[in-house]
């Protein structure tokens, strides 16, 4: 029981020592290394965010993260992850800030990564020169062809860019929730069978069959 306590003491203590030394390193601006304590700068081990006048821990190098591991490249299919709901509330907030149609499409598809906003600003820039509706947008993908979808009585009819681009917006996600609960009924109905495979089993063998045992032991004994 004595070397349990003092284990215990021990654990106890990790977290103060821990927090002392990193208060210290801290203070002094210095680190152990190899051939003793030498300055974190001499180590090559800063951190970017100055602590008390001086920097700590470990420096950031290019292709590395936070912790010294190997970074990796970010997917561009998923940083690029289009959501047109989101893409028509932005451009809504530009256009709603005054700025024309061509100058919310740029500052938004220049924000925006990907296809996506490659496509509104290449549509900008047509639209600028003079092109038609329809020619603008040619090639571009789903969540541009809803901001050409909401913005066309717009710029073809004067009618306000804001209203039309927030209502897309609910629409597109009214049916979002629509279909995830269609999807979570359809999930419902296709566990049935696995639910009763498995339990329908278990029940017979758990419930029906010791009750079956015992009253045939008891009628035939």
């Amino acid at each position: 029981m004595t070397g349990i306590a003092v284990l215990a003491l021990l654990v106890a203590a990790l977290p103060w020592a821990a927090g002392r030394s990193v208060r210290d390193v801290a203070r002094r601006g210095t680190v152990p290394t190899a051939s003793g304590t030498g300055s974190a700068a001499e180590d090559g081990s800063v951190m970017s965010s100055p602590v008390g006048g001086r920097t700590a821990g470990r420096e950031r190098r290019p292709g590395t993260t936070t912790a010294g591991r190997p970074g990796h490249p970010r997917d561009p299919a998923r940083s690029s992850a289009v959501d047109p709901a989101l893409l028509l509330d932005l451009v809504a907030v530009a256009l709603a800030a005054g700025a024309p149609v061509p100058t919310a499409l740029v500052s938004v598809g220049t924000a925006w990564p990907g296809h996506a906003g490659e496509a509104l600003v290449r549509a900008a820039r047509a639209l600028t020169l003079g092109a038609s509706w329809d020619v603008a947008w040619a090639g571009g993908g789903a969540a541009a062809l809803a901001v050409a979808r909401a913005l066309e009585p717009a710029w073809t009819a004067g009618a306000s860019p804001v209203p039309l681009l927030r209502t897309a917006a609910d629409r597109l996600r009214s049916r979002r929730r629509a279909e995830t609960r269609a999807a979570a009924g359809r999930l419902g109905v296709q566990l049935v069978l696995p639910l009763t495979l498995c339990y329908l089993p278990a029940f017979v063998l758990v419930g029906l069959v010791p009750v079956v045992v015992s009253l045939s032991s008891s009628l035939l004994g």
